[in-house]
């Protein structure tokens, strides 16, 4: 039997257009038993075909095909308040197609092409005539999510049914095999698997109106953002190439005066702990150390940081303008707010009230309820940043500890010259698996407890989930770099204050070398980003094909065995209510580490785009091929994600000041040529101090072995000989007040200027305007 007749019922006519799962040894009791009939008999009151058929290799599992047909869809769309695309009289704008080697059969068709002749519909881009099969599932789940089951109230629901175990799964069919084939008409699914989820198409533009048709708004929205955020990352990862070729020529050349002088020196370098055999260096050996620094410390990366602050704002901006003009093309502009009651609030809701002036009931949780459902979570959410913090703490205890036994017990100079390197790179791979562990742990912790605080409606409830799982994120995300690029070394005094080395298991010894911070900060955020990306795309390319071989050996299924197509599907892994909002927060947390420390890696957007590039490709392959088909769901836009974006524009332009002004060497170099030298000659002496070696109980054996009464640190503080020695001196207090001076400075103009973009890029385009007033004009005169 052919797989695509498997899509109709035994007639050959009528199709399935949803599928139930029960098994029989569930349903044990008559409680259940009667349960699972009466929601049987009211679907086929509803007016809804059912046709049963057992599984080919477990007859416990049934599967209930449901048939909706298209009158009594139009009826249930009113009910449900679901604007028909084929019924619809809404303004479709004319898309304008792609440049030519950007575009594929299905964003620049070819009418006269055998592609256009075997599906017109689906290629035309012209509004369905007929109702689409992503509308049926749709509108079928929002019935049978309402849809009664006993006599109590509160008895109605698939998720109830689910829950008491009466119903095991269900799902929406794809429109039939993703396979390619030469004749015969095409499917929307084979398609978009050829032109849109295909990585030889990576350079392709997405055809957003069949993904729209197929898959509905909410996926859409989607990927139409993500085709944004590529386009727009063009330029910034074009420019950071520039700033890595301008980074490279003022490392070799005669300018480089500063790290020249490093490689050159002669000066001993205090040791970083406090051990008998921790050794005393020159600050030569950090040469290579400093001529890194070079490539993204300058003053090229300074303006490049505020160029990707106001980048953001054009970014949101532009954004706002092409939601705009998809709200209009997909008719969701005017979308009713969704005020349906949760079946699970209505559960744990007890308490019932009446309306004035009404016999309307409807339930609610008390406050004294309220208050505890929230002190847990605020508990919960504590105790989890808490862990999270402890997690980066024992990372950074960890590098102290690798670059103190590379230097005390390596024999090998390449090794302990390049220590450091190696000490940032091990620790920030640590801390990229804990990011990955620990985001696991908080998806289901924030799912969990936004479920205890019972929002009412489902658009309330996602928001809440939203903001928990990004909040516990960021903290997850960015609290390692965080603590390099703002906290390492500023606890640091002096060498031989044992208190510091004793704390947190030495943590403020913890310094960088006289170079700044700013590879370290590089260090962590390329091997957490390419870290991230490489075990993102490997588990999202292969956990859908173990789980499927996992459900075929649990169920005894080999390649012999003939399955019907939606049994198939019944082996792939559910994209879930939640699947986006996962691919949501990864993007999110990426956008995070473009715009807030671009000012010590401008490598950053170079990154995300060539990660991009890939992403999108692997989530339109995986939901075309590897998954179900999800339920199409009907958004205006981004939903909460915009305001958390929005957030990003403003909070990164404050990171980006406080890098620039605390990581980097800029605010010290620019007081030094300013105040001390016209030319950079000189400048590491201005930044580092001495110590006398013999204040060090267990390096006085090392003196006349070194040769040297003195070793310096990074630092600004008296020498030896003064009467306030190893105290602060006023050049510290100055250009901490010119530190922070810089970050008024910076903040005050990037946001004065990103305010005035704002403002000049209108949010609506002036097409979308002309045909909103052109609707409701017709509305008030009709």
């Amino acid at each position: 039997m052919e797989r695509h007749s498997t899509l109709y019922f035994t007639d050959g006519k009528r199709t399935v257009d949803f599928i139930l799962v029960y098994r029989k040894s569930w349903l044990v009791n008559p409680d259940k038993i009667s349960k699972f009939e009466k929601f049987v008999d009211n679907l086929k009151t509803g007016g809804f075909v059912l046709e049963s058929g057992h599984f080919t290799v477990d007859p416990d599992f049934v599967f209930i095909k449901i048939h909706a047909p298209d009158d009594l869809i139009v009826i249930y769309a009113n009910l449900c308040d679901v604007d028909l695309a084929s019924r619809s009289m809404a303004y479709r704008p004319i898309v304008k197609p792609p440049p030519h080697f950007m575009a594929t059969p299905l964003t620049d068709p070819d009418e006269h092409g055998g592609i256009y002749e075997r599906a017109p519909e689906s290629i035309s881009g012209q509004a369905p005539t007929t109702i689409t099969s992503a509308e049926k599932g749709l509108i079928i789940y929002k019935i049978l999510t309402r849809m009664k089951y006993g006599s109590n109230l509160k008895e109605y629901g698939l998720t109830r049914l689910c829950k008491e175990k009466i119903i095991c799964d269900y799902f929406i069919l794809h429109e039939g095999s993703y396979e390619w084939t030469e004749s015969g008409s095409l499917t929307d699914r084979q398609l978009l698997a050829k032109y849109w989820g295909n990585f030889k198409c990576w350079y392709k533009a997405q055809p957003m109106f069949l993904i729209e048709k197929y898959y509905g708004p909410e996926y859409a929205f989607y990927f139409a953002w993500m085709e944004h955020y590529i386009k727009m990352l063009i330029i910034p990862a074009i420019l950071s190439i520039f700033i890595l070729i301008y980074g490279i020529s003022v490392t070799f050349s005669d300018w480089n005066v500063r790290s020249k002088e490093i490689c050159q020196s002669e000066q001993i370098m205090c040791p970083k702990c406090h051990y008998l055999k921790c050794k005393f260096e020159r600050l030569k050996s950090t040469c290579m150390m400093a001529y890194i620094t070079s490539l993204f410390d300058n003053r090229m990366s300074i303006m490049f940081s505020v160029f990707v602050s106001l980048w953001s704002t054009v970014f949101m901006e532009y954004w706002q303008r092409r939601q705009a003009e998809l709200q209009l093309q997909w008719n969701v502009k005017d979308l009713p707010y969704d005020t349906v009651t949760r079946p699970e609030y209505v559960t744990k809701a007890r308490k019932v009230r009446y309306l004035k002036n009404s016999n309307i009931e409807y339930h609610y949780i008390p406050l004294v309820d309220k208050c505890v459902s929230y002190t847990v979570t605020t508990t919960t959410i504590l105790l989890m940043l808490t862990l999270v913090l402890a997690a980066v703490l024992g990372v950074m205890i960890y590098r102290i500890t690798v670059n103190v036994i590379l230097l005390r017990r390596s024999e090998d100079k390449i090794i302990v010259n390049n220590r450091h390197i190696i000490a940032s790179v091990t620790g920030a791979c640590i801390s990229a698996t804990f990011i990955i562990i620990f985001k696991k742990l908080f998806d289901k912790l924030s799912f969990w407890l936004t479920e205890i605080e019972n929002h009412r409606t489902q658009y309330e409830f996602d928001n809440a989930y939203i903001l928990k799982g990004y909040g516990l994120a960021f903290v997850n995300n960015y609290a390692a770099v965080i603590y390099i690029a703002f906290f390492k070394g500023k606890f640091f005094t002096h060498p031989g204050d044992m208190g510091k080395w004793e704390e947190f298991g030495g943590l403020g010894s913890d310094i960088c070398d006289a170079n700044g911070c700013i590879v370290d900060l590089s260090i962590q955020l390329i091997t957490i980003m390419v870290f991230k990306a490489f075990m993102s795309h490997g588990l999202q390319n292969f956990i859908p094909v173990l789980r499927k071989k996992f459900s075929h050996y649990k169920l005894k299924v080999n390649r012999e065995t003939n399955l019907t197509f939606y049994e198939e599907e019944f082996f792939k892994p559910n994209t879930g209510h939640y699947f986006l909002i996962e691919e949501y927060q990864d993007m999110v947390i990426q956008y995070g580490f473009v715009v807030f420390f671009v000012a010590g890696f401008p490598l950053a957007p170079l990154l995300a785009f060539i990660n991009n590039i890939f992403e999108v490709r692997t989530d339109a392959s995986k939901i075309t091929k590897s998954f179900r088909r999800p339920i199409c769901n009907k958004v205006t836009g981004i939903g909460a994600w915009f305001g958390i974006l929005q957030a990003i524009t403003y909070v990164g332009v404050v990171f980006n000041a406080f890098v620039i002004a605390f990581t980097s060497m800029f605010v010290e170099l620019e007081v030094y040529t300013h105040t001390k030298h016209r030319l950079e000659t000189g400048f590491y002496n201005f930044t580092i101090s001495a110590y006398n070696i013999s204040d060090f109980v267990f390096a006085r054996k090392h003196v006349d072995l070194l040769g040297h009464k003195l070793c310096f640190y990074p630092g600004m503080r008296y020498p030896p000989n003064h009467p306030e020695k190893y105290q602060l001196t006023p050049d510290y207090w100055f250009v901490l007040t010119m530190r922070f001076v810089a970050i008024v400075i910076f903040e005050h103009l990037v946001i004065f200027v990103k305010g005035i973009l704002a403002y000049a890029i209108p949010d609506v385009p002036e097409n979308v305007v002309g045909e909103l007033a052109r609707k409701r004009e017709s509305t008030r005169l009709s």
